[in-house]
């Protein structure tokens, strides 16, 4: 009988201990010191984390825009292989990530600078209008994509002209 190994118990625990444990104490924590700034914050630490795991995508050539491209729309392989496509899915991945993180700075700034009255009412816009940005850019580069895909039939099918 084979025991699993150490670091296949640990993938398997570290998510249950961050649910059942750690975010449980934290939302308490939240909760019971009643401060509106530590409510905020952990939002905005939430966003600037995800920021990182964009970049970290990137860092391990894997962009998790290119993975949540594939959940949403069903491209060939070799379309998604392609090295343009690759690239675009970095450029996006950078942009969601800075764009995120740059969110999150101005967010804690504010929280940290402004009273609370100020800070409720600026922040929704602020958000919105980064997510209009963001959207737009991505428009953009899908634009880009869909041109390259069109453009070079012959390199997306593995073939040579």
């Amino acid at each position: 009988m084979a025991f699993p190994s150490l670091m296949s118990l640990a993938r398997q625990a570290i998510p249950r201990l961050l649910e059942a444990v750690i975010i449980p104490l934290a939302l308490f924590y939240t909760a019971w010191s009643g401060s509106a700034v530590v409510y905020f914050l952990q939002a905005e630490l939430g966003t600037i984390s995800l920021s990182m795991v964009f970049l970290a995508s990137i860092w391990l050539r894997r962009p998790l825009v290119g993975k949540l491209i594939g959940e949403y729309v069903q491209l060939p392989q070799a379309v998604m292989a392609h090295e343009r496509i690759r690239r675009c899915f970095v450029h996006l991945a950078v942009l969601w990530a800075l764009v995120l993180l740059a969110n999150a700075t101005v967010s804690i700034w504010l929280l940290l600078s402004v009273t609370l009255g100020i800070y409720l009412p600026v922040r929704p816009g602020m958000l919105s209008s980064s997510i209009i940005r963001k959207s737009l850019a991505t428009v953009g580069k899908s634009q880009e994509a869909r041109a390259v895909s069109s453009s070079e039939p012959m390199a997306l099918s593995g073939r040579v002209a």
